[in-house]
């Protein structure tokens, strides 16, 4: 079976450096490392499968923003990535609006699903912003016939722009006079500086009847750097979808030191606003690097950068047998041969991936 995502660094020898997988740089926080640990004393025990502990700090944490919240507004699971393919086996909607490029689980827990879906190609020319083509994209929505779900990436990947939440309130708008689902995917919205702009969560907690027909997933994958964990969630102010979700679920999804280590991520947010601004500045040192090595950089939001270069020559495969790895963009729909993600990672790092990125160039 071919390896569709980053982070191969076990079907390849002596890897280094990862620039295919979008995590923290700066590690994950001793904390949560702690209470992983400190909950060895649970791992005899089966995990509490309706995760009430988490859905109950979820509530706190966003009800210390302001809006209505509670337990109940909230599912947990596997990674955001477990979530999306509940979600299409509890709505299995028929057909669905996907924008292109975009994450490749969205398009294959669809279609498990039996879900149709309807492509809206991104314009290259505009950085592959929706926001950029407001005009053009809601139209699209409007015409499209028979649609029940809108699935969005916010900020989107691969290429990490994010949309204004003024935007996808204007979406979710759109969506509700079609009888749509609005689906969004903020789990690079950690690393976006301001992020509450671009994230339409706390409008949800504000103006429930609005945006009822809204599904928000997050991860603390990404931002904590806890991958190998597991902990993702989403959030929705119709019970309804979340109980069909809970029903469509495997029990225990989430286990006992992934749930320990997301209570204690809640607590550390000073930590991923911090994260933010630094690679805020990483990423713009190192796109810079990339744009004077003659690659055409996409603008981003987040904690990675797309970028593209058609010389025939096969970066990722260059840098993988120098122990680097970057993820080729072969595989998104609506891009080719030539494109491809790197995270942004710390100074040092980076400076090495400029380096070999311009020995390859160079040949």
């Amino acid at each position: 079976m071919e390896y569709r995502h980053g982070g191969d660094i076990y079907g390849a020898d002596e890897i280094w450096l990862d620039f295919s997988v979008n995590t923290n740089p700066f590690g994950m926080p001793e904390r949560i490392r702690q209470a992983v640990i400190a909950s060895s004393e649970s791992w005899e025990r089966y995990p509490d499968c309706l995760c009430r502990k988490l859905k109950k700090g979820l509530a706190d944490y966003y009800g210390a923003e302001g809006g209505r919240w509670e337990a109940g507004d909230f599912i947990c699971g596997n990674g955001a990535s477990d979530l999306f393919y509940t979600m299409a086996l509890a709505l299995r909607p028929r057909r669905a609006l996907l924008a292109a490029p975009s994450f490749g689980e969205y398009e294959r827990a669809l279609r498990l699903s039996g879900c149709g879906i309807e492509w809206y190609a991104l314009n290259e020319a505009q950085g592959f912003s929706p926001e950029a083509e407001t005009d053009a994209f809601f139209s699209f929505v409007e015409r499209a016939d028979g649609l029940s779900l809108v699935l969005l990436g916010n900020p989107n990947n691969p290429n990490g722009l994010a949309v204004s939440a003024a935007w996808v309130s204007r979406l979710a708008d759109v969506c509700r006079e079609k009888g749509a689902v609005l689906a969004v995917d903020e789990c690079f919205n950690w690393f976006v500086p301001e992020r509450e702009r671009y994230s339409v969560t706390a409008l949800m907690g504000r103006e429930e009847e609005r945006f009822a027909h809204v599904l928000v997933f997050q991860a603390f994958t990404k931002i904590y750097a806890m991958p190998g964990l597991r902990a993702g969630y989403a959030v929705c102010k119709d019970h309804a979808v979340l109980r069909k979700m809970e029903e469509s679920r495997q029990p225990w999804s989430l286990s006992a030191p992934a749930e320990a280590a997301a209570l204690a991520a809640l607590k550390e947010d000073a930590y991923a606003r911090w994260t933010a601004r630094e690679t805020a500045s990483l990423r713009k040192e190192l796109a810079a690097g990339l744009s004077g090595l003659g690659f055409r950089v996409y603008p981003s939001a987040a904690n990675y950068l797309l970028f593209r270069r058609r010389d025939g020559t096969d970066y990722a495969a260059y840098l993988r047998e120098r122990g680097i790895l970057i993820r080729s963009c072969a595989n998104y729909p609506g891009l080719s041969e030539g494109y491809y993600r790197v995270s942004v990672r710390k100074q040092e790092e980076n400076a090495a991936l400029l380096a070999c990125l311009k020995e390859a160039a160079g040949r």
